[in-house]
């Protein structure tokens, strides 16, 4: 389904290659949490948030569960013109990635809830 996962790949002239630390990075959007749970058990994906009653069946199918007392998810567009980070303001460094939300029914659909 369109949408429903972005792809970043390696980019081979990035200005610090010490900070590329994977070829490829793939993010799948499921919101539903059995789905979530059928993906990491089988081995679709390498990782996701799971609930107390769905991180069971993953530990009992092997898994190791890291857990944390903040679930946050969001994301963060800081210091683009370099005023703490001087490297921020590199013309040679890749430009931040925006989301733009038009409308609050985008807003709906990009974080359910």
């Amino acid at each position: 389904m369109k949408g429903s996962q972005y792809v970043f790949t390696k980019r081979a002239n990035y200005w610090n290659k010490d900070l590329q630390k994977f070829d490829k990075v793939t993010m799948k959007f499921l919101q539903d949490v059995t789905a979530r749970t059928n993906a990491i058990v089988s081995g679709q994906i390498d990782a996701t948030l799971l609930d107390p009653k769905t991180s069971k069946q993953a530990v009992a199918a092997g898994l190791t569960l890291t857990t944390s007392q903040v679930d946050w998810q969001g994301l963060l567009l800081i210091d683009r013109d370099g005023k703490v980070t001087p490297e921020l303001a590199n013309p040679k460094a890749p430009p931040g990635h925006e989301l733009r939300l038009r409308s609050q029914d985008d807003s709906r659909a990009a974080v359910p809830g």
